[in-house]
């Protein structure tokens, strides 16, 4: 097999060696190896090594941030998690992953500082790992150590080619310039652009090898362009794509321009850590961006033609849909205003909602009709609606329009305030008394 399934398998083998090789070989061989030449790491490394605040801590501070900010929008986690069985799962790995990433960072650390005792006179400090591992351990050993090292490597690696390639096959090349191409042509695509990921991100690490600069760069346009919106794109109704994209570039090109001037220039400017000016650049640009942003003419009727919408016009008093018909269509109020009633058995009416323009019905948002009353909507006014089917709502878009994510989203969004709805008014009912009915509403 291959694709995910592949990744996945490939990461648990990689963790156990890295597990393996560093922190059960590694930690207990190095730490012998002080015990036995009399040193130790509290009094023989310079105060610096111990001092928090070392670095600087505005660096710190956007290191920090910026590193748990990027979590929130890492493609490796949200694809393993959308990969997984079910919820309990996800939830279940990503805290397996966090306790292990923690004891394999303090093993690292515990490594590179006694590196700096055992090999002091070590030309970079980035290749300390290694040295100790070429220089001291047995022969026995050092396959077995090296292997857990690139293991680290390589399970972050798999993935980021990956979701790399996924992004410029289906986001990039299908929805831009071949919306019709075929499997057999996407598969080829993604082969090329898992090269192309590949060779870039080695290119970038042969002339980029100081792994800190490295990790401040990848950190900082993560969590300044895509934090946002990732965020906006969950909890967020206003947020649009055209806000996401203005933010991802500010940042990106914000961020590129800060590191290289501070390379090449002396502007006390530049001294600013890059993640300020590009969070607030690409924040504001996203928040002002969504609040103004309407859809254009061509983006109506790009959606129009992707969901197959099929627009009807319908006097006061007319029926707009019957939910008995099982007709599985879901509709639209583009103007004008409804109302979706029932009727019971012995003829009594009752409202259920009132739907103005932009509201929307359908069997599925509509909970289980156990009495078989009949259930309509009902123009108030003259009235425009757009239907389109129910199919729309779960089979996979073939262009990967963005159109179809924000609907399923916006769904989302209607079916969970449906459901809050609905048991704010059971909670209502389910008291006694009127009085305790009242009081409760």
């Amino acid at each position: 097999t291959g694709g995910l399934l592949a990744v996945t398998y490939t990461d648990i083998v990689q963790m156990a060696l890295l597990l393996l090789g560093v922190v059960f070989l590694a930690v207990p061989l190095v730490g012998s190896m002080l015990h036995k030449n009399g040193m130790s790491l509290a009094a023989d490394l310079p105060a610096s090594f111990f001092d928090l605040g070392a670095w600087g801590w505005p660096t710190i501070l956007a290191l920090g941030l910026s590193t748990v900010m990027s979590f929130f929008t890492s493609m490796d986690s949200y694809t393993r998690c959308i990969a997984a069985k079910d919820a309990k799962t996800a939830r279940t790995g990503t805290i397996y992953a966090a306790v292990l990433v923690l004891i394999i960072a303090g093993a690292s650390t515990f490594l590179g500082m006694a590196g700096k005792l055992i090999l002091p006179d070590l030309a970079s400090s980035n290749n300390v790992i290694a040295a100790l591992v070429v220089e001291l351990f047995p022969h026995g050993l050092k396959g077995l150590v090296l292997i857990g090292v690139l293991s680290a490597i390589m399970s972050t690696a798999d993935i980021s080619v990956l979701t790399g390639s996924a992004s410029l096959t289906k986001d990039i090349y299908q929805r831009y310039f071949h919306p019709e191409a075929s499997e057999k042509t996407l598969m080829r695509v993604g082969l090329a652009a898992s090269l192309f990921v590949g060779v870039l991100g080695a290119v970038f690490g042969w002339f980029t090898q100081d792994i800190m600069n490295i990790l401040l760069i990848t950190f900082t346009i993560n969590s300044a362009g895509l934090f946002l919106p990732t965020l906006g794109a969950f909890f967020w109704k206003k947020s649009c794509s055209a806000g996401a994209f203005a933010s991802m570039l500010s940042a990106t090109i914000i961020a590129i321009v800060w590191f290289i001037g501070g390379k090449v220039s002396a502007l006390p400017l530049f001294s600013i850590d890059a993640l300020w000016p590009s969070f607030g650049v690409s924040a504001v640009l996203y928040v002002v961006i969504c609040l103004t942003h309407r859809q254009t003419p061509e983006e109506q009727e790009q959606m129009r033609v992707c969901f197959g919408v099929r627009e009807e016009a319908f006097r006061a008093g007319e029926t707009i849909y019957d939910f008995s018909e099982g007709r599985k269509y879901l509709g639209l109020i583009a103007h004008g205003s409804a109302v979706l009633q029932r009727i019971d058995r012995q003829g009594g009416r009752a409202i259920l909602e009132h739907l103005e323009s932009g509201g929307v019905f359908g069997e599925m948002l509509m909970f289980e009709n156990v009495a078989g009353d009949s259930i309509t909507v009902i123009a108030e006014e003259p009235c425009r609606v757009w239907f389109m089917q129910d199919e729309h709502m779960t089979r996979r878009c073939e262009r990967a329009c963005a159109h179809h994510s924000r609907l399923v989203e916006n769904m989302f969004h209607i079916m969970t305030e449906k459901a809050a709805a609905l048991s704010e008014r059971v909670e209502v009912l389910s008291r006694r008394s009127i009085r305790e009915k009242l009081l409760c509403y």
